[in-house]
C-alpha cells in the first residue's frame, strides 16, 4: 500500500496529516486501517480500508487523528463509499485460505511492477 501511493522519489503522504515519508525502511510510515483489523478483520486487506499513516498519527487514532484520517477518505472517495465498506465489515465473513494466498501474491507481484515503475 505504501509504494502504491509513493511518488518518483519514494516519498508518500499521511492520510492524516499529509507529512511526507519514504515508503519504506524508516519506520515513520504504517500501513494504517481506518476500519480496525481486529473487529473488522474482513475488509482487513481491502484497499480502500488501508493508507499510508505516520506512526505518529497511527498511535493516535483514539484521540482526534481518526477523525482526520475519515475526512481525507470522505474527500477522496465520498461518504458512501466509506459507509459501503463499513457495512462490508459488518458482514464478519472470514477470508478462505486460498482467498488469502490469492492476495498474498497479488500484493508480492504488485511490488515487484510498482518498485520498477517507479525506479525504485
Amino acid at each position: 500500500i505504501r509504494l502504491s501511493h509513493a511518488d518518483k522519489a519514494g516519498m508518500v503522504s499521511c492520510i492524516s496529516c499529509d507529512e511526507k515519508h519514504f515508503w519504506s525502511g524508516t519506520g515513520k510510515l504504517h500501513n494504517g486501517h481506518f476500519f480496525s483489523k481486529k473487529y473488522y478483520s474482513c475488509i482487513e486487506f481491502e484497499e480502500l480500508n488501508t493508507h499510508p499513516i505516520c506512526s505518529t498519527c497511527n498511535r493516535m487514532q483514539s484521540s482526534g487523528e481518526g477523525y482526520r484520517y475519515y475526512l481525507n477518505l470522505v474527500k477522496k472517495y465520498g461518504a458512501k463509499v466509506i459507509q459501503e465498506l463499513y457495512e462490508k465489515g459488518c458482514l464478519k465473513i472470514p477470508y478462505t485460505r486460498e482467498q488469502l494466498q490469492e492476495k498474498i501474491d497479488f500484493c508480492r507481484l504488485n511490488i515487484k511492477i510498482f518498485k520498477q515503475q517507479k525506479g525504485l
